[in-house]
């Protein structure tokens, strides 16, 4: 049987009156002017659910289970008034965020919501992984897991284009979709203006795969828009091996998509590097070091310098000697960065702008 959630809060007031017994509320959600007391309050307009794995014999209380109306209210404040707050650091606010996605993920399984909904929760749940491995990438593993956020945005982002399927499916079969949205209007916004960003954003992200590929090329005409063809174009020149092409369709893409797409430029770098190194091997001959630098998105000569330095290619100020004998097949790959040209295209922006839906 399926549980159908009644609480319209946040959180349950059973587990506001636990967690301020306990002491277990977290900074974000004390009452201001109660963080020095012994017990703070919590501010009711701020609390929300946390993530509790589901034991053995332990049923769900629909009281518990939040509406999807309560549940879209949740995703909103976490991502467009938690996100942006000044009071902890990104570090902190991205594990605080974290823990109470995943108790919305719970809400949502739990209570089998409808497509619709879930759309409308998921897609900026996965711009919140996205930019997360991007903005956290120089993050020490105590601060930040790369592995279990990459592990996240993909579940939820392959829970979303299966959903995107069944709506191409429905449509096809009976040509209206009365019974899958709650509103027209507001899902078309959600549905077909967004839809294009998260295919993009699949074939990013894991460039270079065939599966990815083969979806974005198999997708009706409508959904492939010149933002996903170029994903596609980008990753077959990862495929192929066509890096220099691939940076330069890189700087071209929105802000988020540049992010998750430059995690991939330490491995692109390094194939390069190794590629060039064979290709352009000599001991008479340089390469200037200004050209390369540009070629791979390099903010400055000296990361670049320093990645030679990383695979014992000889280089200089101004050039670089590229002998095939000299690269170092063993070294281990240098660690991702944020780079200055996407740095450049979040000037001013704050997070809550990124994670919103409608905006890419």
């Amino acid at each position: 049987m399926v549980l159908i959630g009644k609480c319209e809060e946040m959180c349950s007031e059973a587990e506001k009156k636990l967690r301020y017994k306990e002491g277990l509320l977290h900074i974000l959600e004390i009452k201001k002017g109660t963080e020095k007391n012994p017990r703070p309050l919590p501010d009711p307009k701020r609390v929300v659910k946390c993530f509790s794995r589901s034991a053995a014999g332990r049923e769900s209380n629909e009281n518990e289970l939040r509406t999807p109306n309560a549940l879209q209210r949740t995703v909103n404040y976490l991502l467009l008034d938690v996100a942006d707050n000044q009071i902890i650091s990104w570090n902190n606010t991205y594990d605080f965020i974290v823990d109470r996605l995943l108790a919305v993920r719970q809400d949502i399984v739990i209570q089998d919501i409808s497509r619709s909904y879930t759309i409308s929760l998921l897609q900026p749940i996965v711009k919140f992984y996205a930019y997360s491995a991007y903005r956290l990438c120089e993050s020490p593993i105590s601060d930040f897991d790369p592995v279990l956020n990459k592990k996240n945005l993909q579940e939820c982002l392959k829970k979303l284009l299966l959903i995107y399927d069944d709506f191409d499916y429905l449509q096809s079969k009976i040509g209206v979709l009365k019974d899958f949205c709650y509103n027209q209007e507001e899902f078309e916004i959600l549905f077909s203006d967004c839809r294009q960003f998260f295919e993009a954003l699949y074939i990013l992200f894991n460039l270079g795969d065939t599966h990815c590929i083969y979806r974005g090329l198999k997708l009706e005409k409508k959904w492939r828009t010149n933002l996903v063809q170029n994903s596609i174009k980008m990753s077959l020149c990862y495929k192929n091996g066509n890096w220099i092409r691939l940076c330069r369709m890189m700087v071209k893409l929105p802000p988020l998509l540049a992010g998750i797409a430059s995690l991939h430029l330490p491995e692109i770098r390094r194939k390069t590097l190794e590629k060039m190194s064979i290709a352009f091997s000599s001991k008479n001959l340089s390469y200037p070091i200004e050209t390369l630098q540009k070629e791979l998105l390099y903010g400055t000569k000296n990361e670049l310098i320093f990645d030679c330095d990383r695979y014992g290619i000889k280089c200089s100020q101004s050039e670089i000697n590229f002998i095939k004998t000299d690269f170092d097949k063993f070294s281990k790959l240098v660690s991702t960065r944020k780079e200055k040209f996407v740095i450049d295209k979040f000037i001013d922006v704050k997070p809550s702008f990124v994670l919103k839906s409608n905006t890419f």
